[in-house]
């Protein structure tokens, strides 16, 4: 990936990511350091620190252990899809709910794409509980119905009330996690 670069080999590597604007680098503190200082005579950059927040993902570090999630952009896109105030269900998908490609077509003024697009970020980033049912309605982008809205609108729904969950990595053989 060309926005993924490394440094060194083993204990000693150095890894970063770059978005646009955005770079994330980790390792082991003394050599995150002394890369930083390196890339500073080079570009204008600045640290923040121990990493809180990259693209939309939320970091927090307790006890050895990372938690990702991505609490802020789900509450982003339940008031962009006007879901805010909807009432939490507990599953994705209802269970036995199958779509067809036949049923009554969705008004074009529904942002059908950009909502599966935003269902999709957050599945594959910090929610794989929502990977089945999103992929699901990934298969309809080309011409939704009304009932692949729904569908998409209870995905929301779930979100709303597991908006706090994320991934926890908890490190093994007592190693903690950087």
């Amino acid at each position: 990936d060309p926005c993924l670069f490394t440094r060194g080999v083993g204990e000693r590597r150095i890894v970063v990511v770059v978005h646009v604007d955005d770079g994330l680098c980790t390792g082991v503190e003394v050599k995150v350091v002394e890369t930083l200082r390196d890339l500073a005579k080079m570009l204008k950059i600045k640290d923040l620190g121990a990493a809180r927040e990259f693209l939309s993902l939320e970091m927090r570090r307790e006890s050895g252990r990372l938690w990702i999630g991505q609490e802020g952009y789900i509450v982003e896109i339940l008031e962009r899809f006007k879901m805010a105030d909807a009432t939490a269900v507990k599953t994705p998908i209802a269970v036995g709910q199958t779509y067809e490609k036949a049923g009554e077509a969705l008004p074009a003024e529904k942002p059908y794409v950009e909502l599966v697009g935003a269902l999709l970020y957050v599945a594959t980033m910090t929610r794989p509980d929502i990977a089945y049912a999103t992929g699901v309605l990934c298969r309809y982008m080309q011409e939704p119905t009304v009932d692949h809205w729904r569908g998409a609108k209870r995905i929301l729904r779930y979100l709303k009330g597991t908006k706090k969950l994320g991934i926890v990595y908890e490190p093994s053989g007592g190693e903690a996690v950087a």
